[in-house]
């Protein structure tokens, strides 16, 4: 599946490959790099999916015969119908409301029908209750064999579905309201098959998570900001409310201010940082706090080495929310505040955050733009390693960057990954076991107007911006030492 877009920002024309698992973003300041990104997270995060399935964009429901069946066959028609409808939706709605663009932004999806027909799925529909031991209750799947073009749906039956639940579960949920909810969700399964549908397109595993180059504002700021929107709201229903006692203002213009209430005046991407940020400062489980989840306790120490500490959470008090501070890989040092520790600290505390607490133990997509913002150049390149050692456990990964050391570390892992030698190599040189090739990995240099896809050789890329750039710089060096050279002759 590719992505074009078109009118973009800075990008007149580009088209990224929606495949890969290792994307490098590259080329000048205000091209669209970042911009770019926040689109293809908005595009692979499940909320975007859910919103589309249940507003009017989605118009296939009625489309769909699989209700005496069981099954769905996929046809051109209905793909090329629902990815229209998606594809209007994140121009008129998550583009502009959201990404806050101009309406001149024309976006596509391009596909081929033996892609989809390689593809598998498996699709599991649950439900949450709160108050139970149960986290979620699947109620029906939907799979998909590879080499095939046709759907089933295999439905659990309410009988199936009580048999396996805890024998109190009835105690805390009521057994009317429990049959409601799943038979709800039965009734309104279209909307979840063109979620499941998009899923498979996309070829979408993996929650993204987008680390943004402004973010050390988000442990700074992230209670006020929180705060800001809550006034913000607050403000709006008072007016609202104003407006349904006063008769005389119109409807639509009530309705249009309900619809600006749901609205958000950040980011999708930054709200999810802003609440991951307070519900672990506000988390009453200590343990957990502590340790983390553990999935990713072998990258943990290498982060730690380019902090220089690690990030820990203190209590001011018995019953105040906890407080982000460096804990300094020195005895007898006291913990810093964060708003004294290092900018390279502040910069890559959320990444901390996100392999210690937010990533799950497979399956993540993790957008980072300008992870090399503020570090020493010895620091990107363990950087750079330890990013490329989080997508070998079934992960994906996006990096912005401006820096050379970054894109050459790439490129030195895309020759080795083609070496026949290679496993030798990484042992002799000691290098991360990582499995990048020309196959998974998309290298776009974004140069003004267009994007432009670098092509993957036997020898790796070249990024040749950064290559004028660096000549430039020695070529004067040197001809500068020449000059020095000949007057230290002159006057001997």
């Amino acid at each position: 599946m590719k992505l074009v877009v078109k009118n973009y920002g800075a990008i007149k024309e580009g088209t990224i490959d929606l495949s890969k698992k290792l994307y490098l973003f590259v080329g000048y300041n205000n091209t669209g790099k970042t911009y770019l990104t926040k689109l293809i997270y908005e595009i692979f995060n499940p909320d975007t999916l859910n919103e589309f399935s249940n507003s009017s964009y989605n118009k296939n429901c009625n489309e769909f015969n699989y209700e005496n069946s069981g099954k769905l066959i996929l046809t051109k028609k209905l793909i090329d119908a629902i990815l229209k409808n998606y594809s209007d939706y994140l121009q008129e709605i998550v583009i502009q409301k959201h990404l806050k663009i101009g309406s001149t932004v024309r976006i596509a999806f391009e596909y081929t029908i033996e892609d989809v027909q390689k593809s598998e799925l498996k699709s599991g529909v649950k439900i949450g209750f709160a108050q139970t031991e149960i986290e979620e209750i699947e109620v029906y799947n939907l799979i998909k064999a590879k080499n095939s073009l046709e759907i089933s749906f295999e439905h659990l039956q309410i009988e199936d579905i009580v048999s396996k639940l805890p024998y109190d579960f009835f105690d805390k949920i009521p057994k009317n309201r429990f049959e409601e909810e799943i038979n709800s969700i039965k009734n309104d399964i279209s909307k979840t098959v063109v979620v499941s549908l998009l899923n498979l397109l996309l070829q979408n595993e993996e929650r993204p998570f987008f680390l943004p180059s402004n973010r050390i504002a988000i442990l700074e700021n992230a209670e006020e900001l929180k705060k800001q929107e809550d006034r913000r709201k607050k403000e709006l229903s008072e007016l609202i409310l104003d407006l349904l006692e006063n008769q005389s203002y119109k409807q639509d213009l009530i309705s249009k201010l309900l619809a600006k209430k749901s609205e958000s005046e950040h980011p999708t991407y930054i709200n999810n940082l802003i609440n991951e940020v307070l519900t672990l400062r506000s988390n009453k489980d200590d343990e957990f706090v502590l340790k983390g989840t553990g999935f990713y306790d072998a990258l943990l120490p290498k982060l730690i080495q380019i902090l220089g500490g690690e990030i820990i959470y203190e209590k001011s008090a018995a019953f105040s929310s906890r407080v982000e501070k460096l804990k300094i890989n020195q005895e007898d040092v006291d913990h810093i505040r964060m708003d004294l520790a290092s900018s390279s600290v502040n910069q890559l505390s959320t990444l901390f955050l996100f392999l210690k607490y937010w990533a799950k133990p497979e399956r993540n997509f993790l957008m980072i733009d300008e992870p090399e913002e503020n570090l020493h150049p010895e620091n990107q390149i363990l950087l750079v390693n330890l990013l490329l050692e989080f997508i070998t456990t079934n992960n994906r990964l996006l990096i912005t960057t401006h820096s050379p050391l970054v894109a050459e570390m790439v490129n030195n892992y895309l020759i080795l990954g083609q070496l026949e030698t290679r496993e030798k190599l990484i042992e002799e040189l000691e290098l991360p076991n990582i499995d990048i090739n020309p196959a998974n990995t998309g290298i776009y240099y974004f140069q003004g107007e267009t994007v432009v896809e670098h092509r993957i050789e036997n020898y790796g890329t070249i990024f040749a911006s950064y290559k004028i750039a660096q000549d430039r710089v020695y070529g004067l060096g040197e001809h500068l030492s020449d000059l020095m050279f000949n007057q230290l002759n002159k006057s001997v």
